[in-house]
């Protein structure tokens, strides 16, 4: 079964990500592409480091040109926003990789040449060719075959995308502070190289832990949430670095970590990261920078289970914030329609739309660095500061409980049929239907309950005056909705 959800297509090994699956998707792609004539072009074509993720790399790539495309074959793992940003250029780039989730999945992402994960049409049109497809017919040409007669180009060349996150990096203005330690986190994942240029270009010492590939990836989501990096806050604290970051599988979700073992997801590094872009915008007004042009503004896309700190910090700014539904594609699309939008985020992904609108975690990383150099600050003080100056005191946690369809069912009816609303100390000043199910309270602190389109999955989110009141609100939810076990 081919199915796609808010983020490509995922599936699990043997079961319905397998060979035959994945050729029907590259002979979709392969006749929408020359319907409509866009076959001049070459499809960039990308791996993470799962299991057999180079097989299956090939194995589209053989579809692909047999039905008369080009393809651009990255030899090394490398991570999706790499992909996304070399398809800028391009009408199509495909990467396989199943991003944060479990080792037994497997993945296709899908992005069309603004960079931007492909739409719900796309995805549908791809779908629709793909169930008819006679597997049986569906030709190829062999993958070594293909290269020798120049159908194939192999590449390691990561530069442009390299050079584009180094922009907004000043290099000249760090030099003497970079008497600082990091631990980056890599996962098991495939950003190890790539951000091993950036970390080398920025002169920063720092150590890699879960750098060899591991396709069982410890056998735990590759996402860098808290209870996932423990081991990486304790070696923080141990051996005295200045700060962490962890990026998940693919490179499009990244934490940070604080000298004091705090961690910190993109609702509060995107803060971080706005309010430093903004600043310099603001201070080089009417010239051009290296990174910003002159028509840039100041607005934010984000979606509903995104800190308002984000927000405040663009109303103290003196710009405005739109909401989008979950799912990148969805902030991506609000990024490139606002002409004065400079960000999009969600909770674990920031996208800056100078560079690319897909979340991209080695630019976050690679930014905030610069940011902390700058600024001689901890992430907890450049965080705390915009707290004070917005007033607004918060945390935010989140929680993903694995569920059945039979428990999605249930769950779904109770809140979206029913509409039953759950008791609490707080009160409820809106409910929002809108993407999930929001709450939201006093002070503009809310929670959310709302299903993932990735994989089976309820989440939980809450945002309030500190993380005692979160977690009191969260297992509050839980218990309304009947689930414990958390990811």
């Amino acid at each position: 079964m081919i199915k796609f959800g808010t983020s490509g297509f995922r599936g699990i090994f043997a079961d319905d990500f397998t060979k035959e699956n994945v050729q029907k998707i590259a002979f979709a792609v392969s006749t929408i592409l020359k319907r409509e004539k866009k076959v001049d072009k070459p499809i960039c074509l990308g791996f993470d480091n799962r299991f057999m993720g180079r097989h299956f790399a090939e194995w589209f790539a053989e579809v692909l040109v047999f039905n008369e495309c080009k393809v651009i074959f990255f030899e090394n793992s490398v991570p999706s926003p790499f992909i996304a940003f070399e398809t800028k250029n391009n009408y199509v780039g495909i990467m396989i990789t199943a991003s944060h989730n479990y080792y037994y999945n497997n993945g296709i992402k899908i992005f069309l040449e603004s960079g931007c994960e492909s739409n719900d049409e796309f995805n549908q049109e791809v779908y629709d060719i793909a169930l008819n497809a006679d597997y049986s017919k569906i030709e190829t040409i062999n993958f070594d075959e293909a290269v020798k007669k120049n159908l194939i180009t192999l590449t390691t060349d990561t530069t442009k995308y390299l050079n584009s996150i180094l922009n907004f990096i000043d290099i000249k203005k760090t030099e003497k502070k970079r008497n600082i330690k990091i631990l980056f986190n890599a996962m098991h994942g495939s950003s190890v190289e790539c951000m091993k240029v950036l970390l080398n270009k920025i002169g920063v010492q720092y150590e890699i832990m879960k750098e060899n590939v591991d396709p069982y990836f410890e056998k735990k989501v590759t996402a860098p949430y808290v209870h996932n990096i423990s081991d990486q806050i304790e070696k923080l604290r141990i051996e005295n670095f200045d700060f962490g970051f962890a990026l998940d599988g693919d490179g499009d979700r990244v934490s940070f970590i604080d000298k004091s073992g705090e961690a910190y997801d993109c609702n509060y590094i995107s803060a971080v990261i706005y309010n430093h872009l903004v600043k310099n915008k603001q201070k080089n007004q009417g010239n051009k920078t290296k990174a910003l042009k002159a028509n840039f503004e100041g607005n934010i896309v984000k979606n509903y289970a995104v800190s308002e700190l984000i927000v405040k910090t663009a109303e103290v700014r003196g710009f405005e914030s739109f909401n989008a539904k979950v799912g990148f594609k969805n902030i991506a699309n609000l990024l490139l329609d606002n002409n004065k939008a400079i960000i999009g985020v969600e909770s674990n992904g920031i996208a800056i739309k100078e560079h690319l609108p897909y979340k991209d975690g080695l630019m976050a990383a690679a930014i905030l660095i610069n940011v902390i150099l700058s600024e001689n600050k901890t992430v907890k003080m450049l965080i705390d500061d915009l707290k004070t100056e917005t007033n607004f005191p918060s945390e935010t946690l989140e929680f993903a409980y694995p569920i059945s369809e039979t428990e999605k069912a249930r769950i779904g009816k109770k809140i979206f049929i029913e509409k039953q609303i759950p008791l609490l100390d707080e009160r409820i000043l809106k409910v929002n239907y809108e993407d999930g199910f929001k709450m939201i309270f006093q002070n503009d602190y809310w929670a959310v309950i709302r299903f993932s389109g990735t994989e089976n999955v309820v989440r939980i989110f809450a945002e309030m005056k500190n993380k005692e009141l979160c977690q009191r609100y969260i297992k509050t939810l839980e218990k309304f909705i009947g689930v414990s076990q958390r990811q």
